[in-house]
């Protein structure tokens, strides 16, 4: 066997030195050159197109769910706060996942000055996403109104920092001077600090 020398074509086929090929042998090492060639065309990368948007679908269920969050947002904006709860606790029912169910819940809580279950609700948001900077936002105003002024600067600050979309940057900037100005707490008070 030493003197046998091996070589292989396209990783599957073994050809010895010293034997001379059949027939088949060299039938089955075209075919399946021409399958390795036809899989390699296949499977090569696809080109990106920059300026096409990725687009996220989701299921049939997903759509209602959202349009039952925004049915108890439109309840929420008229006023009719145990309306907007129901259509949201069903939401949040149907899927625990959903996290802008328990922003907009939150915004309920905080109509309802159940500040302690707004303040659950947002957790429960970032919890899901991190970055949701306007949950983070209606955390911080509600630590405010339960006295927790340092929980609500430390949130805004954070806020601040991680550097949103320009519009909630711009709300954290106007809670921190808000609260700079307007804080119960004299410690907090500083007003070249809300400059």
């Amino acid at each position: 066997m030493p003197d046998l020398a091996r070589a292989i074509d396209l990783g599957a086929t073994f050809i010895y030195k010293r034997r001379k090929p059949k027939m088949r042998t060299e039938f089955r090492t075209i075919l399946l050159q021409v399958v390795i060639v036809v899989l390699l065309l296949i499977s090569r990368p696809m080109p990106s197109r920059a300026s096409e948007p990725i687009t996220v679908v989701y299921g049939a269920g997903r759509a209602q769910l959202m349009n039952l969050t925004m049915n108890g947002q439109s309840q929420l904006e008229k006023g009719d706060l145990e309306a907007a709860r129901r259509s949201l606790d069903a939401v949040i029912k149907a899927d625990p996942t959903f996290y802008p169910a328990y922003y907009i819940r939150a915004e309920v809580f905080l109509n309802q000055r159940k500040f302690q279950e707004a303040v659950q609700d947002c957790n429960e948001a970032l919890r899901k996403d991190s970055t949701f900077a306007e949950a983070a936002l209606l955390r911080a105003k509600a630590n405010f109104y339960l006295g927790r002024y340092g929980e609500s600067l430390k949130e805004i600050e954070h806020v601040i920092n991680i550097r949103p979309r320009q519009d909630a940057f711009a709300r954290a900037y106007h809670a921190r001077a808000w609260l700079r100005l307007n804080c119960p707490d004299q410690s907090y008070r500083n007003g070249q600090q809300a400059l």
